[in-house]
């Protein structure tokens, strides 16, 4: 009985939330999945740019010789839950006029379009217009001042089409089945799939923790999931998921002697709502350290309730690339954790 008045509390709950926060961006989501990748567009060249940057082009007044304000203030905000100042995202702008062929090409485009008898504003969107895999946004408003409010408000949709256009690039250059065998122990073990690149390796395996590892003299990335049973709707809060984290991450070693992975205290964690393969989910922010050394960086944890509801995965992942940017190497542990998948076959 006790166990399921906790389901029904869980998809009370998990409802709720994703109808409160969420309507918007899913709906954003649904229309790139529902356009889909044809056999078309496979044939199309390969999108080009660099992680995380955006090329934005302005059709507009004369007068106007860079993107909105709005634009450079909702892309090129700090990214957070990082330990050194980083843009969310580059963009590179252009006009109307410059736009041709060798730009076409880019994976992220940005299209503002400024007409005087457009009624209202709007946003279009296109998959693998040009390239693949590429995404398309034109946002269409009758003045500048209207389209500059209009990107302010819809700031969180824009960001995440984008991110979620990363997701899908990144993962596809991993080169197929050079983990399989790792990806395969990982749904056997603990009921998961993900799509890894080639240079991760399993570091330690313990019960129902798993930690993946990729390193080399300068920087690391790793991941660490674990599965623990549900026990109710407060372990997905913040203070929880800090605190969970922090007792998971005891297993990831130092350099030295007696020395562990920890959450930074005096670093706030940053906690939002999001989705994973059409799952709740709720992601974690902040920075890690490591006790009795000289070790840190950001990390980002995501907790992720079963289909069966029984079980929660949390999926962890860090960079250490010390004096160095941080975003890109994020991005791309952030790409792996949006591949995952509760289903039998993996990648």
């Amino acid at each position: 009985m006790r166990k399921s008045l906790q389901r029904l509390l869980f998809r009370k709950t998990c409802k709720h939330l994703l109808q409160l926060n969420f309507v918007m961006m899913l709906l954003f989501l649904l229309a790139i999945a529902g356009v889909g990748c044809s056999a078309k567009a496979k044939q199309k060249p390969a999108s080009s740019g660099r992680i995380l940057e955006i090329l934005v082009v302005y059709d507009g007044s004369k007068t106007q010789t860079h993107a909105l304000p709005a634009v450079e203030e909702v892309f090129e905000s700090i990214q957070p839950g990082l330990n050194q100042a980083e843009a969310r995202f580059d963009l590179v702008q252009i006009r109307e006029s410059a736009f041709s062929a060798i730009f076409q090409n880019y994976h992220s485009i940005l299209k503002i379009k400024i007409q005087a008898e457009a009624s209202e504003e709007s946003i279009k969107i296109q998959r693998d217009k040009w390239a693949h895999p590429q995404l398309f946004v034109e946002v269409t408003a009758p003045s500048d001042s209207s389209a500059n409010a209009f990107i302010k408000e819809k700031a969180l949709t824009l960001q995440q089409l984008f991110y979620s256009n990363e997701y899908d690039r990144i993962v596809m250059q991993f080169p197929k089945g050079a983990t399989k065998s790792l990806a395969d122990s990982l749904f056997q073990k603990q009921g998961f799939g993900i799509t890894l690149p080639s240079n991760f390796y399993l570091a330690k395996q313990q019960h129902e923790k798993t930690w993946l590892r990729c390193r080399d003299e300068e920087k690391e990335m790793g991941l660490l999931s674990a599965v623990i049973p549900y026990s109710d709707t407060m372990m997905l809060k913040q203070e929880r998921l800090t605190t969970q984290c922090d007792s998971l991450i005891k297993m990831i070693p130092g350099s030295r002697p007696l020395s562990y992975m920890m959450v930074v205290d005096e670093y706030p964690t940053i906690c939002t709502q999001t989705a994973i393969d059409g799952c709740y989910a709720v992601e974690l922010r902040g920075l890690w350290e490591t006790k009795n050394d000289l070790m840190g960086g950001p990390f980002l944890l995501y907790a992720v309730p079963f289909p069966s509801r029984d079980k929660v995965l949390f999926l962890y992942s860090y960079v250490y690339h010390p004096n160095q940017p941080k975003r890109d190497m994020l991005m791309q542990l952030e790409a792996i954790a949006h591949s995952l998948k509760f289903a039998v076959t993996t990648q």
